[in-house]
């Protein structure tokens, strides 16, 4: 969990204290709120469980097929950045999903 934390933190734009919360805990702007109604995620929290997101990419030039390959949210923006045919920014970390593309 640290080290998504750390990946979450920007020197000019993240403040000066970083908040975890508990495994399982929601936050939400109604406090009075009863923790049974609460739905989902917020896909932030650094536990293995909330970052998970399925994927579903379709599209003119996306081969056809399924994985169970795990990946990042940051190899979404090297995948997008490979669609546009861009180059990849000089800070990137993350890694395109390459079996999206015909060959």
């Amino acid at each position: 969990m640290k080290k998504h934390a750390q990946n979450g933190y920007n020197q000019k734009r993240s403040g000066d204290v970083i908040l975890t919360f508990n495994t399982g805990f929601v936050q939400d702007d109604d406090s009075e709120i009863d923790v049974s109604s609460v739905k989902g995620t917020i896909h932030g929290s650094g536990y293995g469980y909330d970052p998970h997101v399925p994927l579903l990419w379709f599209g003119n030039g996306i081969s056809s097929g399924e994985s169970v390959k795990q990946v990042s949210p940051i190899d979404i923006s090297s995948t997008l950045t490979m669609m546009l045919n861009l180059q990849l920014p000089s800070g990137n970390t993350g890694n395109p999903l390459r079996e999206l593309f015909k060959y």
